[in-house]
């Protein structure tokens, strides 16, 4: 038996094995301490580079069954458990599409077959497969997991061949590992198998984990903790498998997710990226059929009640009726025949009619309502609050006596409303309740949790001062709770300029301050998106704008001032006299025709390291610009003033062919740790004349070197980076007038 086999063998046992006794491994034989027993088996094997089969209990199997079977991972009773796993009956699945890095991306097909062949089929050589799916709050996600992971394993009880998915629910946990997210559902599933068998169960297909919310992972520790347990469980894969990752859009910065995978041995991976997208005029109309059936009522009614009511909303919320999350609930509202209040967004309606519902329903012994409807509001706005306060979207009974405590002492109720508060609050039409070791309440939905908990930042924004210094690094910003601050502030705030004042002093200039920052930049670049009424000469200092949009924002002398930007969408804005003061400008995304730059000095411009050029209406046709002396010119036919002032030296031809050229094989080394000369024929850049020029000086400055990897007796010779992509583009831009060889 080779060396390679007997080695992965014995990692495998290991995982299996009672914590602090290690197992025995022999060429023939295996004997190992399980559950308290001890245990033994045979090898049968045909071939020296190939895994044995396994001879115990009197019956031989391969090793993979061995593994799966009732004497080590016993996945078929793991399976019958995920497989009784209670779902919506109402499931219309929604449409995704696999995201192109330069070349075109695919076509939109079924979200659930559409991950599941990502899943299993042309895993990349000696790489271990990350998919990450991604999608806005309300797209259906979370369903479109679940029905997978369930429907799988229903099937994998009849063909245990398959690949069984461990769903992981990440969100609203106050872990910041990945092992803690596994090792609690593991545990509320009954497995026969801790954590530390997963990674060895992946590593042989017989697992494919899907973490939902892996942004939700994310507590103080910010992103680099997120990444690095991701990184550090990768490396345990040795470049094989699969594991599924869900997260909002802006989430997953591969730059560096890849810098936390450099400090990890064999952490070889290639990132697909699969965007979940919005429901179609039809799923809608299915969706609501089905609900009108399922609750007995008359399907063509309930569809012209529908219609409607979406005739009468703004263009912006039928753009949200098109996602499941409001969709249901315009379903549920139409088929009993409520009404929404008018000249209100969508969410705002929906929430009023459900708060006034609840000033209805929850009544107290002697038939009055508990609270009033503000009541209610702040109520919710109190959990969402403690819930960020402590890390996690999950709180306990506890914690809802104290938030009902406070609540009734600040609208003056009597103390016997605190208890019978606590008895209704599982009847809550925004919470919903989950019980493991202990009951826990949580939002039904991510979106309310960020309306509610948007009431209490915007006030905290409002007021400024400590309260908001300790609040902004607490946990990742995301999205929902951004949209929903900014809107309040734009709605209700006397002055904007004193909100991104006060934004600015609760946040420091230096690195252990950056997870404030680009909180704080988050809100502010909303707020400029969604305001008409931004005052001139505003002063904004310490942001980190990372992958925001300013929108159709007309800026006037705005001053920025030791703020970082990257990735952040200016095709529609309108900057006028804008000053930038000490900052990085990197991979702003621009558009000839959308993007007004009036009266940028060329000094800001020759500070911009890189632009991304729209060249359509979406960032489907893009391009990008490296070259010193061509962002100049482009930015100059966006407004910036420099004519008349000397130019940087142009590149030549030749040597602009090799610059696009490393651009792209660069961009494709950001989703990957290593790549075979057999993938790297596969794409379009390594076939030009140029690719042998560039490779070669990459080789000559040990940017780029070769190592061989064994596997199962096999080697092979990969490439890799020895620096970050980020580092080989920014030596472009170290000199205005440097030209590479």
């Amino acid at each position: 038996m080779h060396t390679d086999i007997i080695n992965i063998i014995k990692e495998d046992f290991e995982a299996f094995a009672d914590p602090g006794i290690t197992p025995e491994i022999e060429p023939g034989a295996a004997l190992w301490e399980q559950g308290g027993r001890a245990r033994t088996c045979e090898f049968v094997q045909e071939k020296t580079y190939l895994l044995p089969n396994v001879k115990h209990n009197g019956e031989v199997l391969p090793y993979r069954e061995f593994l799966a079977s009732s004497s080590m991972a016993n996945l078929s009773s793991l399976a019958n458990f995920i497989g009784n796993t209670e779902l919506s009956p109402n499931f219309i699945d929604t449409t995704a599409q696999l995201q192109g890095v330069e070349e075109a991306a695919g076509d939109p097909e079924g979200a659930r077959s559409l991950i599941d062949r990502r899943a299993t089929e042309e895993l990349p050589h000696m790489s271990t497969r990350v998919l990450l799916v991604q999608g806005e709050a309300g797209t259906g996600k979370t369903s479109s997991l679940k029905q997978l992971a369930v429907s799988q394993a229903q099937r994998y009880l009849d063909k245990p061949a398959l690949p069984l998915y461990f769903y992981v629910n990440a969100q609203g946990r106050a872990l910041s590992r990945l092992e803690d997210a596994m090792a609690k559902d593991l545990q509320d599933l009954r497995s026969q198998f801790s954590y530390a068998a997963v990674a060895s169960l992946t590593r042989h297909g017989l697992l494919i984990p899907i973490v939902d919310g892996f942004d939700e992972l994310l507590g103080s520790g910010g992103y680099e903790e997120a990444f690095s347990s991701l990184a550090a469980f990768l490396s345990q894969l040795n470049g094989r498998g699969c594991i599924i990752a869900s997260a909002r859009s802006s989430f997953f910065d591969y730059r560096n997710f890849r810098k936390n995978a450099t400090r990890f041995e064999n952490s070889s991976y290639q990132v697909d990226t699969i965007q979940i997208r919005p429901w179609d005029p039809d799923q809608v109309v299915e969706y609501v059929r089905n609900e009108a059936h399922l609750r007995d009522q008359e399907p063509e009614q309930v569809l012209l009640r529908f219609a409607k009511l979406r005739a009468l909303l703004s263009e912006a919320d039928v753009k949200l009726l098109s996602k499941p999350f409001y969709v249901a609930r315009v379903a549920d509202l139409v088929i009993n025949q409520d009404s929404l209040p008018r000249s209100q967004a969508l969410l705002d309606q929906l929430i009023e009619l459900f708060l006034a519902r609840e000033h209805k329903k929850l009544l107290d012994r002697d038939g009055h309502p508990l609270l009033s409807v503000e009541g209610h509001h702040k109520f919710l706005a109190e959990l969402a609050e403690e819930m960020w306060w402590q890390e996690s979207k999950r709180i306990d009974i506890d914690t809802v006596q104290t938030a009902a405590g406070m609540i009734t002492e600040d609208l003056k109720l009597a103390p016997s409303v605190i208890q019978q508060i606590v008895e209704k609050v599982s009847s809550y039409a925004f919470l919903t309740t989950e019980t493991s070791e202990r009951q826990t309440y949580r939002f039904e939905h991510e979106v309310y949790y960020g309306y509610f908990l948007a009431t209490s930042l915007a006030r905290m924004i409002v007021k400024g001062g400590d309260s908001l210094r300790q609040f902004l690094p607490r946990a990742v910003i995301d999205d929902v709770l951004a949209q929903h601050t900014a809107r309040w502030l734009v709605q209700k705030a006397e002055s904007i300029s004193t909100v991104i004042g006060n934004l600015s002093a609760a946040v420091g200039a230096s690195f252990i301050d950056y997870m404030a920052r680009e909180n704080a930049g988050k809100i502010i670049a909303e707020i400029i998106r969604q305001t008409d009424k931004v005052e001139d000469e505003v002063l904004v200092r310490n942001m980190v704008f990372q992958k925001v949009n300013f929108g159709k924002c007309i800026l006037r002398r705005y001053v920025f001032e030791n703020c970082t930007f990257s990735e952040v969408d200016l095709t529609s804005a309108h900057l006028i006299e804008c000053s930038f003061q000490n900052c990085q400008l990197d991979r702003i995304i621009v558009r000839e025709g959308g993007t007004k730059l009036d009266g940028l000095s060329r000094g800001v411009a020759q500070r911009v390291n890189s632009l991304i050029v729209q060249q359509g209406g979406d960032m489907t046709h893009h391009g990008s610009l490296y070259n010193p002396a061509q962002i100049v010119s482009f930015l100059g036919r966006l407004g910036a003033k420099i004519k008349n002032e000397g130019k940087t030296p142009e590149y030549s031809r030749r040597i602009q062919t090799k610059v696009d050229i490393l651009v792209r094989f660069l961009r494709k080394m950001e989703l990957r740790y290593h790549v075979s000369k057999s993938d790297l024929k596969r794409f379009y850049f390594a076939r030009l004349p140029g690719w042998t020029e560039v490779e070669r000086q990459l080789r000559q400055h040990q940017l780029l070197i070769d190592e061989t990897v064994q596997k199962s007796g096999h080697s092979l010779t990969l490439m890799r980076l020895t620096v970050l992509p980020d580092e080989i583009r920014r030596g472009e831009n170290d000199s205005a007038g440097s030209v590479p060889d």
